[in-house]
């Protein structure tokens, strides 16, 4: 279910934030959502997931389809490289903030975005940063490795 609950949550603001701007033109819109699956995969492939030990470990993603990041990404943490979070989060931050400006216009949009927002942040925070295996994550508050 946690998997299911964050592929849903982040499909749902990619597309809340692509019709915000696809009301203003087709082509920003459609644009964004496919910015939004780019930094996501290049999320997996290069800068984060790579360093995660969950796909080559536990045969398991907490974000991801298992299969996407074991086929695109090979784990690299235990070479003594260290992920590039600085990227990830700017990725992240930038795919938020980017359709504040056209989805204030209308009010439903603006809200369900921000609470799928507010409901990724206190899911990562609360609980599965709580837990994490991935020693070398920022975020991580588990302590365990």
């Amino acid at each position: 279910m946690d998997k299911i609950l964050a592929r849903v949550i982040f499909t749902g603001l990619s597309i809340l934030g692509g019709i915000a701007l696809a009301r203003i033109n087709l082509i920003w819109g459609i644009l964004y959502i496919a910015a939004s699956v780019a930094g996501a995969l290049l999320m997996a492939i290069r800068w984060f997931c790579p360093f995660c030990p969950y796909p080559a470990q536990y045969m398991d993603c907490l974000i991801f389809p298992t299969a996407l990041t074991r086929h695109f990404s090979q784990y690299e943490s235990a070479k003594g490289k260290k992920p590039n979070a600085g990227i990830t989060f700017a990725v992240i931050g930038l795919l938020i903030l980017i359709p504040q400006y056209w989805l204030i216009q209308v009010l439903p949009l603006f809200l369900a975005f921000w609470i799928l927002t507010i409901i990724m942040v206190l899911r990562a925070a609360l609980f599965l940063c709580t837990r994490c295996r991935y020693i070398r994550c920022p975020l991580n508050k588990a302590g365990i490795g």
